[in-house]
């Protein structure tokens, strides 16, 4: 289910999927269709993280957690907005032999989980709902999505 509420658009998606294999990232409509069916509100941002905390290991794989922030656009029903800043908690999940990881300083286009505490992203060894150095055209397709859409 796909929510709006001002300024931000509210996504749905589920907690993390630890999927065991990856077939190659997801499509921009493909994770937007995710989140549309899903229950946990997410919004869609576009900027470049900066490692802010220290990295936490969380478990004996090698999974980790760390405070980033966010710097850059957030999807509001007619765009996307500049000046946007935000904290962000990157878990990055090691599973099957994989891990999830985040990168600093490349421009990407997030789905990020909105929580209680503020900004959360997830990702595996799949890549997660990012999408690294996004084009006019991934950014059109988000609109497309948003506008009611998506193909």
């Amino acid at each position: 289910m796909i929510r709006c509420c001002a300024p931000l658009i509210g996504l749905a998606l589920a907690g993390p999927a630890a999927a065991l294999s990856c077939s190659g990232a997801a499509s921009i409509e493909a994770n937007y269709a995710f989140a549309a069916e899903s229950e946990v509100d997410y919004v869609i941002a576009i900027g470049r993280l900066e490692n802010v905390g220290p990295r936490e290991t969380i478990d004996d794989q090698g999974s980790y957690r760390q405070m980033t922030r966010l710097e850059g656009e957030i999807l509001i029903q007619d765009g996307f907005a500049p000046g946007w800043s935000a904290e962000v908690e990157v878990t990055g999940l090691c599973y099957g032999g994989g891990c999830g990881g985040h990168s600093v300083d490349v421009e990407t286009l997030y789905f990020l989980e909105r929580t209680d505490a503020g900004y959360a992203f997830v990702t595996g060894g799949c890549g997660g709902l990012a999408h690294a150095n996004p084009t006019r055209a991934d950014m059109d397709a988000v609109l497309q999505c948003v506008r009611g859409g998506c193909d």
